[in-house]
């Protein structure tokens, strides 16, 4: 819920991630979370660590975008502009380079994260 109303245009409040958890607390920490599994993630929205993305698909456009060469500057479901990153300190650039995706890349990640979806959840994918 913090999350969530960290990204309420009401209040400042930064959601410092794994490095605000009380028994961590510490700045090195800020913004790390804890990366879930893979699967049934078809059906998990909302996804990332805030819940800040609707759909998987944007997922997958916001990655691209990070790659530091992705022209587009729109994020879909909002249809502004991707926002900075809250604690940019915790990013790792490095690791985060990859190949510009095409639209059709982008559509066979997403299909392929869709198989592994239980079967008996698979009415649910949208």
């Amino acid at each position: 819920m913090v999350a969530l109303q960290a990204r309420d245009s009401h209040t400042s409040k930064i959601d410092l991630q794994l490095g605000g958890r009380v028994d961590i607390n510490e700045s090195a920490h800020y913004g790390k979370t804890k990366v879930p599994t893979l699967r049934n993630i078809a059906i998990t929205a909302p996804y990332m660590s805030n819940g800040v993305f609707k759909q998987l698909r944007t997922v997958l456009e916001f990655y691209n975008h990070m790659s530091g060469q992705d022209t587009t500057d729109v994020n879909p479901e909002t249809m502004q502009a991707w926002g900075e990153a809250e604690i940019s300190e915790t990013i790792n650039h490095e690791k985060l380079r990859m190949s510009l995706l095409t639209q059709n890349e982008i559509d066979a990640l997403e299909a392929f994260l869709k198989t592994l979806t239980d079967k008996r959840y698979e009415t649910l994918i949208k």
